[in-house]
């Protein structure tokens, strides 16, 4: 999920909403991207269901990896978006260090 994150937001200031997140993970309709501009569409399809994405986004949240807002829409409602904080930059960045 976190690199997906990067994926989407190579200078990690923007925040992508939540829902779409989860939609994209499950390969499901998103402004996000397809399959071929977005290789991480549909990873967890088949895999996990919606929720247990939730509950993993929350423990990202929670560990601090990821902070959650309130972003405004065009039309003034709000919806929950993410971003990626600093240490999930580093565990990244560390883990790959590890493989390689």
């Amino acid at each position: 999920m976190l690199e997906c994150l990067i994926n989407l937001t190579p200078g990690g200031d923007l925040l992508v909403g939540r829902a779409a997140l989860v939609r994209l993970l499950l390969g499901q309709p998103t402004a996000l991207g397809t399959r071929s501009s977005n290789p991480y569409k549909g990873v967890l399809a088949g895999k996990l269901k919606s929720r247990e994405i939730e509950k993993l986004l929350a423990q990202l949240v929670q560990a601090g990896l990821m902070i959650e807002e309130n972003t405004q829409t065009l039309l003034g409602g709000t919806y929950p978006a993410l971003r990626l904080e600093q240490p999930a930059y580093d565990w990244l960045a560390q883990n790959k260090k590890s493989e390689g």
